[in-house]
């Protein structure tokens, strides 16, 4: 680690990983001290078209925030005991929006139009189930 002259100053770059259509931009991480209770920040830059793959976290909630585009958002409840299980909802955003997605709850977004820009906070780097997800059959994939 890099010593600064002032004590807990901390400094890195930050480096964009690249997908087919996403480009991800890890801000912080467990390995950084700084959020170490938390887990994980990413910043996500996707374009029109793009969708996710439907996702499940089964062990700790996400936090979503769009910063700026218009996306389509995706949940499905597949918590066995919960008293929505198997509901869905559907909602779109065009302005900054932030999301809470349960863990048990799948999850999935689309770009709607131009480029989105998101957040997302949790505990587990997320990149790697991202990269190269544009889907065919956007509705099986919910």
């Amino acid at each position: 680690m890099t010593e600064f002259p002032i004590h807990d100053l901390f400094v890195r770059e930050l480096v964009y990983q690249e997908g087919a259509d996403l480009r991800s931009l890890p801000v912080l991480s467990f390995e950084d001290h700084l959020l170490r209770q938390f887990g994980n920040a990413e910043f996500i830059s996707a374009e029109t078209g793009y969708s996710s793959i439907s996702s499940l976290s089964d062990t700790a909630d996400e936090v979503w925030a769009l910063l700026r585009g218009k996306v389509t958002f995706y949940w499905r409840d597949e918590r066995t005991k919960s008293p929505t299980f198997e509901s869905e909802y559907v909602q779109m955003a065009d302005t900054p929006t932030l999301l809470l997605v349960p863990f048990g709850v799948a999850f999935s977004y689309q770009v709607e139009d131009g480029e989105a820009l998101m957040m997302r906070f949790t505990t587990e780097p997320h990149f790697d189930s991202h990269q190269n997800r544009k889907s065919a059959a956007k509705s099986k994939e919910r």
